[in-house]
Formats: C-alpha cells, structure tokens, sequence
C-alpha cells in the first residue's frame, strides 16, 4: 500500500472510531494480498458494516467527512448485492465502498465459509 493510500485508510478508520452507526471497516482486494500485488494505480475496497445503513446511502457526507472528493459515484448493484460507491478523493485515489449490515456477516457465519471476496483478499 503507498504512503498515500495508508494514510488514506488511516483517515477512513479514524471517521468510522467516531460513528457509533459503523460496526467494522473491512478492507479487501488486491492491496491485502501482499506488497506486490497493487501498485500505486490500484485502487481501495472497502467494506462499511454498519448497524443501520440507511443513513449512509442516503447522504454521502460521510463520505467527504473522510478526505477532500473529487467525485463519487453510486454503482448500480444486482437486486440483493449490497450498494457501492466509488470515490474518487483528492490526489486521484480511489476507494471503492461497500455499504452493508451484520447480514453481511451473518451469513457467511451461517454457511460456515468466508464470501469469495474475503477468501481472495
């Protein structure tokens, strides 16, 4: 992980320590599979477990409450997936975020088996 998107991710932590909503932050992707398997173009998954996640994916404040935007983008999702944002910050990187509950969590605790996203990384 550059500099920049540590630092980054520290910032994303310290916004999610001060919101009693947000239960865990979760990183995934190529950046958690070793040092070579990102380089600096790479951009960031990030995983929002939150308590309620209404409040999230109906203002983005949250969003530059973390770091300066340059632009954020709401995916569309299949019926069923969880919604994701993809934020461009300032300086060019990219985080894509995933917003979801405890069901995230619960169900793989229910199939006795990490989704294929944690598996990778």
């Amino acid at each position: 992980m550059t500099d920049s998107h540590a630092h980054l991710i520290e910032r994303i932590i310290t916004w999610a320590e001060t919101e009693d909503n947000i239960r865990a932050v979760i990183v995934t992707g190529s950046s958690t599979r070793g040092p070579d398997a990102a380089d600096r173009f790479s951009d960031r998954d990030v995983e929002i477990i939150a308590r309620d996640q209404e409040p999230l994916l109906a203002d983005d404040a949250w969003i530059h409450a973390i770091a300066p935007v340059w632009v954020a983008l709401n995916l569309e999702n299949d019926p069923g997936d969880f919604e994701t944002r993809l934020v461009f910050f300032e300086g060019g990187r990219k985080v894509d975020f995933t917003v979801a509950d405890r069901s995230r969590i619960d169900g793989m605790l229910e199939r006795g088996r990490l989704d294929d996203l944690y598996e990778r990384g």
